[in-house]
């Protein structure tokens, strides 16, 4: 079911809203938690499931700027197997 969840999560956030480009002083990490847990309902996760993630990269393209967001759910500080979550602004 955390999978069906986070397939829907990256579909929905492959194109941030253009308010979360706006936030240029909060980092990129920030931003992406912010949506996640801004949209959790509308995402269909709970708080559990958003509540402990680990950033596993994050980096921006350097041919057109866009910044990649890759976070793993941990469970008691183990990384969850794919259990993913790719925040593109």
């Amino acid at each position: 079911m955390f999978n069906q969840k986070i397939s829907s999560l990256i579909l929905a956030m492959l194109f941030m809203m253009p308010g979360f480009l706006s936030a240029q002083a909060q980092s990129p990490v920030d931003l992406a938690l912010r949506h996640i847990e801004k949209n959790q309902k509308d995402l269909n996760l709970t708080s559990e499931d958003i509540k402990h993630f680990r950033v596993s990269d994050l980096y921006t393209s350097r041919h057109n700027g866009v910044t990649h967001v890759y976070l793993n759910q941990e469970h008691n500080g183990v990384a969850v197997r794919n259990a993913l979550i790719n925040v593109t602004s």
